[in-house]
């Protein structure tokens, strides 16, 4: 076997596992008041949320969730865009939810927008960019039990297509992105009377392991035709 010499292998040769991160219903609060009794529900306050969704135990569980009445309730998240993201490929989000109701044919629909905020730029009140591929409609995972765990179907945001950013899910310099999340359609879930309970949200990225681009690193030695260099910050990475 030839011997591979160091820096040789890159990121486009290995095909990688999606990296997770989860975001629990408690993540998405950011100022709150709390009502009475150590598992009292905590209510969102305006400026993070839009119709005053609430963080509540679910019943006869340890879990805590989003309680959605409305189908114009929305929760809003800042996720820092963890360094290793190949912003190559795309950005997805898998919502997890349950229903206090039961039946046969219970379904609903996640609806999700996002913005992209860089350094020095101003942070957006209200999300309005709709993902490339929406979050498809997904059934209640059982029809005798309540509060069952449901893993939704995925959305994307996808590379574009053109201009300046052009095959990269988002730009370089992009620090945070905001989602706002909500329902948009159910079927025999009638929101107001059955609860509705967002327990988190997965975001799943392809990550880029190795230091093909710039690293970030002050300087490293690298293995040259002439030996090894010492390379500073504007270096060769």
């Amino acid at each position: 076997m030839a011997n591979i010499h160091y820096g040789e292998v890159k990121n486009r040769h290995l095909d990688q596992l999606l990296a997770l991160c989860h975001v629990t219903a408690w993540d998405v609060i950011q100022q709150a008041a709390t009502t009475t009794g150590v598992l009292g529900d905590v209510t969102l306050r305006a400026g993070f949320s839009t119709g005053s969704p609430s963080f509540v135990r679910i019943p006869d569980s340890r879990f805590g969730a989003i309680e959605f009445r409305g189908s114009t309730t929305t929760i809003d998240y800042r996720w820092r865009v963890p360094r290793e993201v190949d912003n190559r490929h795309p950005i997805y989000i898998r919502p997890h939810w349950a229903v206090s109701t039961i039946g046969t044919t219970l379904s609903m629909t996640w609806q999700a927008w996002y913005a992209t905020i860089t350094a020095d730029s101003t942070l957006v009140t209200s999300p309005t960019t709709v993902l490339d591929a929406t979050i498809g409609s997904d059934s209640n995972g059982s029809s005798t039990v309540q509060y069952v765990l449901n893993a939704g179907n995925r959305g994307s945001i996808r590379p574009l297509a053109t201009g300046v950013n052009a095959f990269q899910t988002t730009g370089d310099a992009v620090e945070f992105i905001h989602f706002a999340i909500q329902p948009s359609t159910t079927t025999n879930i009638t929101l107001g009377t059955n609860a509705l309970y967002l327990i988190g949200f997965d975001l799943e990225y392809t990550p880029r392991r190795l230091w093909g681009g710039p690293s970030g690193k002050e300087g490293r030695k690298l293995e040259t035709n002439l030996g090894w260099q010492e390379l500073g910050a504007a270096g060769q990475y």
